[in-house]
């Protein structure tokens, strides 16, 4: 396996390595799909970078972030 992560396949990176990158996708959909007290749950549709088409979804909150990884 080598230097991996989690044995996915992804190379092991060091922090130097490991940056942000400002990029924006260009959102074809979105839906409300419910609005709390506080919370506004959207789902948008969206173009990669690279031509694919999919969805995301978060929560809107003021003052408060979050990154959740999920990896089907």
């Amino acid at each position: 396996m080598g230097d991996e992560v989690g044995g996915f396949g992804y190379p092991l990176l060091s922090a130097d390595q490991i940056r942000d990158e400002p990029c924006r996708w260009e959102t074809l959909k979105q839906e409300v799909l419910g609005r709390g007290a506080i919370v506004t749950f959207v789902n948008d549709h969206v173009r990669t970078p690279d031509g694919r088409v999919m969805e995301r979804q978060y929560g809107l909150h003021p003052g408060a972030v979050a990154i959740v990884a999920w990896n089907e």
